[in-house]
């Protein structure tokens, strides 16, 4: 069966999609009926009006242009999709989230502070029976002590995370408070992981709290050892760059301004992460340790101390591929 432009047009005109055929100016030539129906008015009415005009004001309208040549004139088929049922199903499925959210966060909080409260609470009653044994009354309350410091600092990374914890940031360097850091980053590392730290701005400034960021970035070296803790050897690198972003680079985020930004990374070269486990991974509590192991706020804590400085935090992450974390900060001044 041949093409035939006729089947073409008679489809066009058929689409639920809004299709409109304009010049190179962007006047309307043609338009099919969901175009009519979705500026309320006849396709006549239309031909000869601006597309400018017609979507100013329309913010709920995206459009997608694609020119192409006819009878030797240049011209433009231009899709039009309002996309308010797609923003209000979104907001249905944020709250749906949230709510699921909240509930989760609950259960798993509670799980965390009764393994701590049950540590504390088993010692304490041990050390009431064995009062005529002094070595076990000591054992007993260093364990109760170190019961109540784990629920102490669970406390305070959820004041991180729910930003009731006193946060003044200052202008810092933040290539040197990296460095700064280096130290503690290596006393992490196994001798079979190489460490390398490359500092490319050593003088621009981010609006940060010196001991928030510390501890974040000590938790993402962290996870990247443990990302590499089951190879043979691997490699950590914490970089700090600076980079001009245009609204293009920063696309994926949504309320994010172009201009100077400083790219703190650090990358390993461990195992990756699945979809579900990127998907996941700042979700208040969850982890993919043991919770003996890991209380799972690590992220949460990352993401919170970075978005209240103004910045962003990216995610590349693929099975078998390692991962890198970036977080990238509004220069200042």
């Amino acid at each position: 069966m041949t093409s035939d432009t006729g089947i073409w047009a008679a489809a066009a005109r058929a689409s639920m999609t809004a299709i409109v055929i304009s010049d190179r100016d962007g006047v309307v030539i043609d338009a099919n009926q969901a175009t009519a129906d979705l500026f309320g008015q006849s396709a006549q009415e239309l031909v000869g009006r601006s597309l400018e005009e017609l979507i100013s004001g329309r913010d709920e309208i995206d459009f997608f242009v694609e020119p192409f040549e006819h009878e030797g004139q240049l011209m433009q088929s231009v899709s039009l999709v309002d996309d308010t049922p797609y923003r209000e199903a979104a907001e249905h499925l944020a709250v749906k989230l949230k709510v699921e959210g909240f509930g989760e966060l609950a259960g798993n909080i509670a799980h965390e502070f009764n393994n701590h409260l049950g540590g504390a609470s088993g010692f304490a009653q041990m050390a009431l029976v064995k009062m005529d044994d002094p070595e076990r009354i000591q054992m007993c309350l260093d364990e109760v002590v170190a019961a109540t410091n784990a629920g102490a600092q669970q406390v305070s990374r959820l004041m991180v995370f729910g930003r009731r914890q006193l946060f003044e940031p200052e202008p810092i360097t933040v290539g040197q408070h990296v460095m700064d850091t280096t130290g503690l980053i290596q006393s992490l590392i196994p001798p079979e992981i190489e460490l390398s730290v490359e500092i490319e701005d050593d003088f621009s400034k981010a609006l940060l709290s010196p001991g928030q960021m510390a501890e974040a970035i000590l938790e993402l070296s962290e996870n990247a050892i443990n990302a590499m803790a089951d190879m043979e050897g691997g490699r950590l690198v914490v970089r700090v760059v600076r980079r001009e972003m245009s609204r293009k680079d920063l696309r994926t985020f949504y309320d994010a301004a172009p201009g100077p930004y400083l790219c703190l990374s650090i990358s390993d070269t461990g195992s990756g992460m699945s979809t579900e486990t990127r998907q996941r991974m700042f979700d208040p509590l969850y982890s993919t340790l043991d919770m003996v192991e890991g209380s799972g706020l690590g992220m949460a804590l990352v993401y919170s101390v970075f978005s209240r400085s103004g910045g962003m935090v990216d995610v590349k992450s693929k099975k078998g591929e390692g991962t890198t974390v970036t977080a990238l900060l509004p220069v200042i001044g």
